[in-house]
């Protein structure tokens, strides 16, 4: 991201199968009134009811792509 001129974003992961949605979603780093941004190439992490009912979290899905090669 910061190739890309964004910087001083907080990029978290979570171990697998915890929600990601108790990190998006804490105040410790999304305080009130404030946007949080969720990016994930699952549609099932972003079916997440917490995520899904949360009005101040943006959703963004990607595509994972392979890109092709030519000589």
């Amino acid at each position: 991201m910061r190739a890309q001129g964004v910087g001083g974003i907080p990029i978290h992961t979570v171990k697998k199968h915890q929600s990601k949605a108790t990190v998006v979603l804490d105040p410790q780093w999304l305080p009130p009134g404030k946007v949080g941004l969720f990016v994930d190439d699952s549609l099932q992490e972003h079916a997440d009811p917490q995520l899904r009912d949360a009005p101040h979290v943006h959703r963004v899905l990607f595509c994972r792509a392979k890109a092709n090669q030519t000589s």
